[in-house]
């Protein structure tokens, strides 16, 4: 899933930071045009060097064919067991588990991805272990050789993420946003990392680990190493000698996202889903975009930069859905927009609903979106959104981590084939630079076509259900909940059920079901109770140290003040001045503002002037 950042300053970029991002574009831009294609080895493996700036990190990422896209051909669950055997597995230099204990002890980072066409292990950390994280990362290709038997921790490392990711899931399939994309390919399964790892670990130890060692040896490979300028002939050297000396197969020429395809004949049927926490309802719409760059005949950057304005623009809070839809008179509470291209491209919004009913949210989306190729965004907006991506991906690729895992997600859509990924951005941030309001409503039209949408109503669960989850998350908002209760804020009063439906999007019926499951476990009920009585005091100290009005004036002074500068002595003295003025030591700060945004009404204020007095972006 891609998600970007979008600057509070939306359409009005300071004057500096359009220098600093130009500054960075140009150095990025010269590094890429220094940095070559993939390195094809005599032994079919890619390896693609990915130089950046000097930010003192380094990325090893290996990439191993067998991802999700393998599960519907006969071999369920693989992608989890490889997955697990990279990260638990035994290999030729390894012992099971040693990688993660060797990684920590190097102060390197691991983290495993599973793509729909591969698996993909990262091993980042500091510069100065780029020799162990080379060789921790390249040891996962070589099978063990002796016969220790790794089935057992394999089931284990299994057990653990799908306890992790299931809180995610809806329903047998994973997340909602995984059965919507399965909707639009006209598939009865999904394929997500939650059902891979359910179907892997109902497999018997033996068994489990016959499968991950068959993927791990037929499984093609590419190498992806980010790492700053100064480091990569170094990494291309150690990497060449360690690689070798594996004998595997090349990757398969990358599957394009954008074949010629007309939209759906047939809508996909909404999806029912529940939501197992039940603090909100969420209603999910996905569009399908193949197709759309064809019917508009646009090159792939001119494609890829569409896309990418088009979800900073729905995502941000100051366009006109966002506004329309979470306003005071409105029945939504947020409105999110992620892009996904694995396996196919998808632009998803997500509304969190403050009621149960849903329909007002979705009509006043669909209108907005449906009139975008008739009544253009204004330019500003646009401009905004543009710039906005831009400078998410600018900062993708200078640090080492994320332009590993950019460039992962590159080779394996085709966007990158015998490119470097750094004359891929060039090309995307030239592209990015040109995209107007025109040619934002045309790609729009095309987008918003009822045909290529499916939708999911994830709700909560029901007076018959077996009740809601508690779980750390449930009983963080029901603590608020209730310190807004016994302690509301000097001459307010509290209606109960605005206070849910405003704040929490919740109903008073999802509010009762959760009291009731809580009321059941009375230890935990007095736990909450002693913490909201100590969170009730701490704000009566806040409130005589200053009132309501003061401390917006104090958030006001701050943020139009000295938030704006870049960090630095200037920055400190200025604070200390508004400090010393308002008659607090500079640890209260921190308190007050907390204090502010638990009230409604001030965070409206608050975020008003945030909106006006946007930070300033620094390199």
């Amino acid at each position: 899933m891609i998600r970007a950042h979008v600057p509070p300053a939306f359409g009005r970029a300071s004057t500096r930071a359009l220098v600093a991002a130009a500054t960075c574009g140009l150095v990025l831009a010269a590094q890429a045009a220094r940095a070559s294609g993939p390195e094809r080895l005599p032994n079919g493996v890619e390896l693609w060097m990915l130089p950046g700036p000097a930010d003192g990190l380094v990325s090893v990422a290996v990439q191993l064919e067998g991802g999700l896209a393998a599960e519907a051909s006969g071999t369920p669950g693989q992608a989890a067991a490889l997955a697990a055997l990279l990260t638990r597995g035994p290999s030729a230099g390894l012992a099971t588990g040693e990688l993660e204990h060797r990684a920590e002890s190097a102060g390197l980072d691991l983290d495993i991805a599973l793509g729909w066409r591969a698996v993909t292990l990262f091993v980042s950390g500091p510069e100065e272990s780029l020799d162990t994280a080379l060789w921790l990362a390249l040891d996962r290709l070589r099978p063990p050789g002796g016969t220790e038997h790794a089935g057992e921790a394999l089931a284990g490392a299994l057990f653990l993420g799908a306890e992790r990711s299931r809180r995610t899931a809806v329903g047998r399939f994973g997340a909602p946003e995984d059965m919507l994309v399965a909707a639009l390919q006209g598939e009865e399964r999904a394929n997500s990392a939650f059902a891979s790892r359910l179907l892997a670990g109902r497999l018997a130890p033996d068994t489990l680990e016959s499968l991950a060692e068959d993927a791990r040896s037929g499984a093609a490979v590419r190498v992806l190493i980010a790492a700053p300028e100064a480091l990569i002939e170094d990494a291309a050297r150690l990497a060449r000698r360690d690689l070798g000396a594996l004998a595997r197969r090349p990757p398969p020429s990358p599957v394009t996202f954008e074949p010629a395809e007309r939209p759906r004949v047939q809508p996909v049927a909404p999806l029912e889903l529940p939501n197992p926490t039940d603090t909100a309802t969420r209603l999910l719409l996905a569009w399908d975009l193949r197709g759309v760059a064809f019917a508009l005949h646009l090159r792939p950057a001119a494609r890829d930069a569409a896309m990418l304005t088009l979800r900073a623009w729905l995502d941000h809070a100051g366009s006109t859905p966002h506004e329309r839809l979470t306003d005071d008179q409105a029945s939504a509470r947020d409105l999110h927009a992620a892009l996904s291209d694995d396996p196919l491209p998808v632009l998803i919004a997500e509304i969190a609903v403050r009621g149960a009913d849903v329909r007002d949210a979705r009509s006043v989306l669909m209108s907005e979106l449906e009139r975008l190729g008739s009544s253009p965004p204004r330019e500003a907006e646009v401009r905004g959104a543009a710039d906005a991506a831009a400078t998410e991906l600018r900062q993708r690729f200078s640090f080492a981590p994320e332009r590993a895992r950019l460039a992962d997600t590159l080779t394996q859509t085709g966007r990158v084939v015998d490119q470097a990924p750094g004359e891929w951005l060039e090309s995307l941030l030239a592209a990015l630079a040109r995209i107007d309001a025109g040619d934002l409503a045309a790609y729009a039209s095309w987008t918003f076509h009822p045909e290529r949408l499916a939708e999911a109503r994830v709700s909560p669960v029901g007076e018959g259900a077996a009740g809601p989850e508690v779980d750390a998350d449930v009983l963080g908002t029901y603590l608020r909940i209730m310190v807004d209760l016994r302690c509301p804020p000097p001459g307010q009063t509290i209606d109960v059920v605005e206070l849910l439906k405003l704040k929490y999007g919740m109903e008073a019926r999802s509010y009762v079901l959760l009291t009731r499951a809580i009321a059941q476990r009375p230890s935990m009920m007095r736990q909450l109770t002693a913490d909201a009585e100590l969170r009730c005091e701490e704000l009566t100290k806040l409130r005589s140290l200053m009132s309501r009005e003061r401390a917006l004036e104090l958030h006001e002074a701050v943020s139009c003040g000295p938030a704006r500068l870049p960090d630095g002595a200037r920055r400190e003295r200025e604070l200390a001045a508004i400090f010393s003025r308002f008659g607090i030591d500079a640890s209260w700060f921190g308190p007050l503002v907390g204090m502010l945004r638990e009230d409604v009404a001030a965070a409206r204020t608050m975020d008003a002037v945030e909106a006006r007095c946007a930070p300033v972006q620094t390199p």
